[in-house]
């Protein structure tokens, strides 16, 4: 399978916009190595009097953002759809959604089945797959689980990634060592510039380290040299720059009136 040649892993001696370094801080991933994508214009790097700290993004490798990120997009992806499904099905046996969260699904499974309240088997094995799933994404479950349940789905969801479709989310499609990795467009962090200049040389991890002043490495990696890995690669950088911006230039108004447009044509005809 070919993946998109996006990530330079040559040699980085200097930190620039799209430089990324490993075992970054990221809230949630405490016991994960993420990687940490610098985005900070390059102007602003190359001037030292002008900024104190540099911003970066998390860059999450696939196999750890799973377990962590991936059953919140499936749950706006398929809760909605899959509730309407199991409401339709207790619908016919004469109850409401309402009983299920009261009662539970093995009680409520019971129930329909002692008092024959669904005719066709069908349709009680179809409400207890429906079910199944439900209560998966209500809980979490592991990646095997969900992978049987929602293959479709967790299909759809990388595609849609790594075509630019969700804006949360840039997909690297490949870094040595790590996979596909998933930026996260939307969590920010701080890289002060001291630490940045000491890991262009390396930072090895261990109790010593202050906390105040390494809060952009994640002190748990211990025994890890945080370093420059690489650098998302032109023109992935810009593009990534720009859905980035995106998302936070973005100007809510006021929708238009549904009639605007029968209102303007009578206002033509008077």
């Amino acid at each position: 399978m070919t993946r998109r040649v996006m990530f330079n892993c040559d040699y980085v001696s200097e930190i620039s916009q799209g430089s990324v370094f490993n075992a970054a801080y990221c809230e949630g991933y405490e016991s994960s190595e993420v990687l940490g994508l610098v985005i900070t214009a390059r102007c602003d790097i190359a001037n030292k009097n002008k900024v104190k700290t540099y911003s970066y993004i998390p860059a999450i490798p696939f196999n750890h953002w799973k377990e962590v990120e991936l059953i919140d997009v499936l749950k706006t992806k398929s809760l909605r759809d899959l509730r309407s499904k199991v409401s339709c099905i207790l619908n016919k046996a004469q109850l409401t959604f309402n009983n299920l969260e009261t009662f539970g699904k093995e009680n409520i499974l019971k129930v329909i089945r002692e008092n024959k309240l669904l005719k066709k088997d069908r349709d009680i094995e179809k409400l207890k797959s429906y079910l199944d799933s439900y209560y998966l994404l209500i809980y979490g479950g592991e990646f095997r689980e969900l992978i049987i349940c929602f293959k479709s789905e967790i299909k759809s969801v990388i595609k849609e990634i790594s075509e630019g479709k969700n804006a949360n989310y840039f997909m690297i499609d490949n870094i040595d060592g790590y996979g596909s990795v998933v930026v996260n467009l939307r969590d920010i962090y701080k890289l002060d510039r001291e630490t940045a200049e000491k890991v262009v040389g390396g930072i090895e991890i261990d109790y010593t380290l202050d906390n105040s002043s390494y809060r952009a490495i994640n002190k748990n990696i211990t025994g890890t040299v945080v370093c420059l890995i690489g650098a998302l690669e032109s023109p992935y950088i810009e593009l990534l720059m720009q859905r980035f911006t995106n998302n936070f230039s973005r100007i809510g108004v006021e929708n238009p009136s549904k009639d605007l447009s029968d209102s303007i044509i009578e206002e033509c005809m008077q």
